[in-house]
């Protein structure tokens, strides 16, 4: 997806709707699929050719500024056993529990979580929500995200043995089959503003997909990302949203090594820029007892593939002028973490990822690290309170 955002000219309203019209005019001309956003001055082009995008650009004065979006949501790296487990029961499906909307690639139906997902098939943009083919073998995204807000930390930890317990509904609102490409941000927006309407209790969300590119060290906020804040903010909503997966640490380093983060390329990615909204990056921890065995140098430290915020006031102000309350990620929870494949090389395996569950019940569970791990679990704290 292209998107164009519109120079807002409010001492000339005339002038400015006669732009819009004849930029309107020539997109539909050239045969360009495409969406406006009249409220937020944004188009969304659907695969323009590079000679059109050239052309829009160099004729119409109105454009502030040309965006393309690719999404990603999925782990950095790939591991290499899946394990399997009978399913288990959860005891407590009768209780009020509140409603959490997981944005992500649906939810498995036919899964120990069916009792908890809400039977709603109307909020997709791919397909039913109730299916979760996502990931390395289908073994899901979505599914495993729902099963962290509606299970918790504890269930997980215990291998969802013993009395499994919920704290929360599930909404599936599917944006992706497979977790990456491109999304219409558009349509994602008017879909949320949709499920308010329909279920106005829900007050929390999941959002697990980022652009897949990084963030410049003080780049402006994305008017995406203040599209989803002012949804936020309209709706008395919270979204928790992954700082995004930074997939070359794994090649980048031999060791932990936080001045890793010192470079732009471990910039947090859109849109988890948002100041509205909740941003969650991954701590090393695994949710497993015993002997830690990834490579931070604890628990509690960050992985090197999170991400961090990219803002430095210090390039903007007087180093004196500082703003300590201003910090990304808000929070960081545990992700898992990567290990040793031999002394001078990482690699993604079993023993310091996450256990999760897997859209097939086939499988049970599987292993996988990453942020989108991390803030499901940071709302199924929120979904306590």
């Amino acid at each position: 997806m292209i998107y164009l955002s519109l120079i807002d000219l409010p001492l000339d309203e005339a002038v400015k709707q006669q732009l819009v019209q004849s930029l309107n005019s020539y997109i539909e001309s050239s045969g360009i699929v495409h969406k406006h956003d009249v409220e937020n001055d944004r188009i969304e082009l659907q695969h323009p050719t590079p000679e059109q995008i050239q052309k829009i650009i160099q004729n119409f004065d109105i454009i502030e500024s040309v965006t393309s979006s690719a999404f990603t949501t999925i782990r950095p790296g790939e591991f290499n056993t899946v394990q399997r487990q009978f399913g288990f029961n959860i005891q407590n499906t009768d209780d009020d529990l509140p409603i959490v909307g997981i944005i992500d690639t649906g939810i498995a139906q036919q899964t120990a979580l069916a009792p908890l997902i809400i039977d709603d098939t109307t909020f997709t943009l791919a397909g039913s929500p109730l299916i979760d083919q996502a990931g390395r073998n289908g073994l899901g995204h979505g599914t495993a995200v729902a099963g962290l807000v509606a299970l918790g930390r504890l269930n997980h930890r215990n291998n969802f043995e013993n009395e499994v317990t919920a704290d929360a509904r599930l909404l599936s609102i599917k944006i992706s089959n497979n977790g990456s490409g491109y999304i219409s941000e558009i349509d994602l927006l008017n879909m949320l503003y949709d499920v308010k309407a329909k279920y106005p209790e829900i007050r929390l969300f999941t959002l697990t997909t980022c652009y897949s590119s990084f963030m410049y060290k003080n780049e402006t906020f994305s008017d995406y990302t203040y599209s989803l804040d002012k949804f936020a903010y309209e709706t008395n909503s919270l979204i928790f949203i992954c700082t995004g997966n930074n997939e070359n640490c794994i090649n980048e380093n031999t060791s932990y090594d936080l001045s890793y983060f010192h470079g732009d390329h471990t910039n947090l990615s859109t849109p988890a820029d948002s100041m509205n909204n909740v941003t969650i990056g991954a701590a090393a921890d695994n949710l497993k007892d015993g002997a830690f065995l990834g490579i931070a140098s604890g628990r509690e430290f960050p992985t090197l593939y999170t991400r961090k915020g990219h803002i430095d006031l210090s390039v903007i102000y007087n180093p004196k002028k500082t703003n300590k309350n201003y910090f990304k990620p808000d929070v960081i929870e545990s992700g898992g973490d990567m290990g040793y494949y031999n002394a001078n090389t990482l690699d993604w395996m079993d023993e310091p990822a996450l256990t999760l569950l897997s859209a097939r019940p086939e499988i049970g569970i599987m292993q996988e690290v990453g942020t989108s791990f991390s803030a499901p679990l940071t709302a199924n704290l929120a979904a306590k309170i």
